[in-house]
């Protein structure tokens, strides 16, 4: 992660939206950018706006004294803004920050009345979401993140508390003493949340005690009423499921006599419907006649030319003989013969090809009515595995029927897989032995006749019913396509002949040439051109002859279609007549049956209204045995009088009672429940503070080793240390609370909680008071780092400071002019420094030093005109060493 861009706008002297590029690494290491002007003019306020969107709260921090003091308050000639906000850009391809996005925005505004917004990637967020956020990611808006002017001198002069602060976030403990912070108030509001509890149990106990003694004298009277409503709930649900069961089946009766009189009654009216079109429809004898006449016409024209043809023909022959050719003659009598052949079977062809395409129709419905059967067997498959899941059989029969259960599912699997006519039969066999299973099975079953049975029973006939029409349609359909083949066959032979026929034509043809080349006698050409012509006359006459024939077979076969259909038509509305009928009579039965039984459960809800009873709980109630209704009813009326002898009871006792009981399980639930919270919130601190206690050790000893190391590369020799300062009476109280521990065993929950309370601010305590620096620079031994000189107090503080970066580096450091009181030889070493901790983190140098931009990547330059708007000037010194090059 690096910063890629800062943008600022209306912060402090930036009154206008100010960028700055922050470049991530150059020829391998992390960029260093310099930031340099003359004073006054606002370079240190691009540290504060860094600071400022990082979430510093502090305003004495970003050198004011109120929220809006960081806003553009104006010049001479520049009225002050409305907001101030600045963005971080930073590039989180690497993932570190938690978050899935490759790059991160953070934005702060402010606004003059005082209010103040958080944006992550321009959504609203919270304070505290950015503190965490910047945690994880080993960010630090107070301490080494940011080292502002005279801050690093602070860490020397601050207290020991105060460098332990800078050392938890520099060690990368900050997430977890935030999650502790949060976890060690959630500790503290549920203890507080316990003892409110406790207080409020022990309050209403006496009073819930005084109500249970009360209510326990009504006890007989519940058991009563308890046994009376059973009773009544049996003898009532005895005799509504009875009456359920008969109005049930009425209606499903009824409900299947009203759905097949509907379907019926719609096919009749479709039914009539094209028996009505049927009768409108006009005549077409006229439509018939025109096309026979034409057909007559073509017929009459075609003969007319084929006499013409035949006369010609014969004057042919006639001079063929005369100049002693009569072979010629035979060969051209052989070829009319053979032509003729060609027409007769092109025309057979042509009908052969119409039936084809009637039975390829025809198969095509076929394989739709067997792919129909298929999926009404998936459909009886279904309904049988419903059947099975849901039907209680009595155990007796229970391996009986899951036998016949799976033969049935077998014999469906084997229904849909069949490929051969002959597996079929054998399929018959085992569906009637299955019936028969079935039908013994039934007989055993007197007793038990369950909906679920007779629906067995329909779809064992259903499943014997489409094994017989799929073995029908399989021999239809194979009928089809046997005649398909056959006629595909008789094709095949007749072009054949054809191409034989033309062959032979052609061998004629060559012949007859030859013949006349040897005769070398002319014929006359004038009746060949005739005949040709007559020939062509003729050949396009058989084409309307063949075209008006397909009219008429087609007339013929529409004719003969209606008259099918109308005589199907007709029966099949006789027939669905008469089944509506007797539809119709079953329905007004099962109406008169229904109205009976209704007028029964009206009159039974009615006395179950009186009773107080809840009709739904009854109608809901499934009796575990076969009751006697009459002794029922006897014990009934004798728990009626055993409750007028007892009387009534005090509803205000029982209420409160029951008011107070819930409250009292209620509280006693959450007392439970947050002492649960409380144990799993003690170890979570428990784990939290080993966390930060073992990485903060594990980190001291890394700083301290590398402030060692960088001490004496800034002093050129001496030594320095950093050392633990741990309270006096650490031994002494760690025996008194072991003592304390001891103890706990007998003790609640709320005692060990606030035992545990003190005993996390005693460790917080005795943890560590603090960090001490010890520093001698060389030829030098200094009890106290306050002997030192500003020099040398600026050197150690700056080695501090880069130890903490090299052991856990922040994605990117702004330093503030801490380079201010280095000579040039210091501030050559602290720049080498530099340039070794570029290699882990990206560094924003606010600087006076020359050597400091000198080492710097990218100088920008911070000017301020006489408006009080700082302007922004940039270079990339790399270019600007290339372009000196080249001069």
């Amino acid at each position: 992660m690096y910063l890629e861009k800062l943008e600022i706008h209306g912060f402090k002297s930036f009154a206008q939206k100010t960028i700055l590029e922050f470049p991530d690494k150059i020829k391998g290491v992390h960029s260093i950018t310099g930031i340099v002007g003359p004073n006054g003019s606002g370079k240190s306020n691009v540290a504060d706006a860094i600071r400022w969107v990082l979430g510093e709260t502090s305003i004495k921090t970003l050198r004011g004294k109120k929220g809006q003091d960081v806003i553009f308050s104006g010049s001479d000639k520049k009225a002050r803004l409305g907001f101030a906000e600045a963005s971080l850009y930073l590039n989180n391809e690497d993932k570190q920050a938690d978050l899935d996005y490759s790059e991160i925005i953070i934005t702060r505004r402010v606004y003059q009345s005082g209010e103040s917004e958080y944006f992550i990637n321009k959504s609203k967020a919270r304070l505290g979401d950015i503190h965490m956020l910047l945690a994880k990611a080993n960010f630090g808006q107070r301490t080494y993140s940011i080292i502002g002017q005279g801050m690093a001198d602070s860490v020397l002069s601050a207290s020991l508390q105060e460098r332990k602060d800078l050392f938890d976030e520099a060690v990368g403990v900050k997430q977890f003493q935030i999650k502790r912070d949060q976890t060690l108030n959630k500790f503290k509001s549920t203890r507080e949340n316990l003892a409110q509890t406790e207080l409020t149990l022990q309050e209403i106990e006496p009073r819930l005690k005084s109500l249970t003694r009360q209510v326990k004298k009504l006890e007989k009277r519940e058991e009563i009423e308890k046994e009376l409503k059973k009773l009544q709930l049996n003898y009532y649900s005895h005799i509504w499921q009875n009456l359920e069961n008969k109005i049930k089946k009425v209606r499903q009766n009824k409900k299947g006599s009203d759905k097949n009189g509907s379907g019926l009654k719609d096919e009749i009216d479709d039914i009539k419907k094209e028996i009505e079109i049927f009768s409108n429809e006009n005549s077409r004898q006229s439509e018939f006649d025109k096309i026979q006449d034409q057909y007559n016409e073509l017929i009459s024209q075609k003969n007319l030319l084929l006499h013409d043809q035949t006369i010609l023909k014969a004057k042919i022959n006639l001079d063929l003989e005369k100049q002693g050719q009569g072979n010629i003659v035979w060969l051209n009598k052989r070829k009319d013969e053979l032509g003729s052949q060609i027409k007769n079977n092109k025309h057979k062809v042509n009908e052969i090809e119409n039936l084809i395409i009637q039975e390829e129709n025809n198969l095509k419905n076929k394989t739709n009515q067997l792919d129909s059967i298929n999926g009404r067997l998936e459909t009886v498959k279904t309904e049988l595995s419903q059947i099975q899941n849901t039907t209680q059989i009595p155990f007796e029969q229970d391996k009986e029927i899951e036998d016949i259960f799976n033969q049935q599912q077998n014999l469906v699997e084997q229904l849909i897989n069949v490929k051969k006519i002959e597996e079929l039969e054998e399929i018959k066999s085992q569906a009637r032995k299955i019936s028969q299973k079935l039908s013994l099975y039934l007989e055993k079953l007197k007793n038990f006749k369950s909906q679920e049975t007779e629906d067995i029973i329909n779809l064992q006939k259903q499943l014997e019913k489409l094994s017989g029409e799929k073995n029908d349609l399989t021999n239809e359909t194979n009928q089809v396509t046997l005649n398909l083949n056959i006629k595909k066959e008789k094709i095949e032979a007749l072009n054949n002949e054809i191409e034989n026929y033309n062959f032979e034509i052609a061998k004629i043809d060559k012949e007859i040439d030859l013949s006349q080349t040897k005769g070398k006698k002319t014929i006359n050409t004038k009746i060949i051109a005739e005949i040709k012509e007559i020939e062509e006359k003729i050949e396009q006459l058989e084409k309307k002859i063949n075209e008006q024939e397909m009219k008429i077979k087609k007339f013929n076969h529409e004719e003969q279609n209606k008259k099918e259909k109308l005589i199907n038509l007709q029966q099949d509305f006789q027939e669905k007549q008469l089944k509506l009928n007797l539809f119709s009579q079953e329905i007004n039965q099962f109406e008169i049956e229904l109205a009976k039984h209704t007028t029964k459960q009206e009159d039974i809800e009615t006395d179950i209204r009186y009773n107080r009873l809840e009709l739904e709980k009854i109608r809901n109630h499934q009796s575990q045995c076969e009751i006697n209704q009459d002794a029922t009813y006897e014990k009934i009326e004798q728990s009626k009088r055993q409750l007028e002898i007892i009387g009534g009871i005090d509803d205000e006792t029982q209420s409160e009672y029951k008011e107070i009981k819930e409250r009292y399980d209620f509280l006693s639930s959450q007392s439970q429940d947050l002492e649960e919270a409380i144990k799993k919130l003690e170890e979570v601190i428990e784990e939290l503070d080993k966390n930060i206690r073992e990485q903060f050790d594990k980190a001291f000893k890394e700083i301290n080793k590398e402030f060692q190391k960088y001490f004496k590369m800034l002093f050129n020799g001496g030594s320095a240390e950093l050392i633990k300062i741990n309270a006096a009476e650490v031994k002494k109280e760690e025996k008194e609370e072991t003592e304390d521990e001891d103890d706990e065993e007998d003790e609640g929950v709320l005692a060990k909680a606030d035992k545990f309370a003190k005993r996390i601010k005693e460790k917080e305590k005795e943890a560590y008071a603090g960090i001490e620096i010890k520093a001698n620079p060389p030829g030098k031994k200094i009890k106290s780092i306050s002997m030192l000189s500003g020099g040398e107090r600026a050197l150690t503080s700056i080695a501090l400071i880069c130890a903490i970066i090299s052991n856990n580096p922040s994605p990117f450091i702004v330093l503030d002019e801490i380079d201010a009181p280095l000579d040039e030889a210091n501030a050559e070493r602290f720049n080498l420094i530099l340039q070794e901790l570029s290699k882990k983190t990206q560094f924003i140098v606010v600087t006076h030093n020359r050597v400091t931009m000198h080492y710097a990547n990218v100088l920008y330059g911070i000017t301020m005109s006489d408006d009080g708007i700082s302007k922004l000037l940039s270079i990339k010194l790399a270019d600007a060493e290339e372009m000196v090059g080249q001069t």
